[in-house]
């Protein structure tokens, strides 16, 4: 190969390796918008689960006192469950995604140093 094809190919190579490294960061920063919003509902979540908790506390020495409280009751322990899982399954879908954006600082980490 003559000295000005390498030079073509390597001067390709660090355009390519250039369109990647970009590519990639405006991949992550999509992902980190991603799971900050969960991240933030999470929070506005735990708010209303320590305020249910607080009336779901001062309900139980009254729940054999009123069906209307016992019903409200039920459905305050149902409500929070439901939010729950909701939260969980919020806060294991970022956890996926930031391992994905790890893996994408590395392979940018990686290319930069080539």
């Amino acid at each position: 190969m003559s000295h000005l094809t390498r030079l073509a190919n390597s001067a390709n190579s660090i355009l390519v390796k250039d369109m990647m490294i970009k590519l990639f960061e405006i991949d992550n920063e999509r992902d980190f918008r991603v799971f900050r919003e969960p991240y933030i509902t999470c929070q506005e979540f735990n708010i209303r689960f320590q305020e249910r908790r607080e009336q779901i506390i001062e309900m139980q020495p009254f729940l054999h006192v009123s069906t209307i409280l016992a019903g409200s009751y039920n459905l305050l322990k149902e409500l929070q469950d439901y939010e729950l899982e909701k939260c969980r399954e919020l806060m294991k879908s970022t956890s996926k995604t930031q391992l994905k954006v790890l893996k994408k600082i590395s392979f940018i980490a990686k290319l930069r140093r080539q």
